[in-house]
């Protein structure tokens, strides 16, 4: 399965909570140094608002592959 990324946003479009969803394969993403660098590089994201004006939470799937 694929690790998902779920998301609260404010009603401004900022990170209000954000936690990495893993799949029964993965494990060991949760509370590595992996999960860390995500979720620290999210909460200082600022995406658009919602347009239903107040907070949404969406999830994202994370899919690590290699490059060429």
């Amino acid at each position: 399965g694929t690790p998902h990324l779920r998301l609260a946003l404010a009603s401004g479009g900022r990170v209000e909570r954000a936690e990495v969803v893993p799949a029964l394969s993965t494990p060991a993403l949760v509370g590595g140094k992996l999960e860390s660098c995500v979720l620290d590089a999210l909460r200082k994201e600022k995406f658009p608002a919602p347009r239903s004006g107040s907070e949404t939470t969406h999830e994202v799937p994370l899919d690590f592959r290699p490059t060429k």
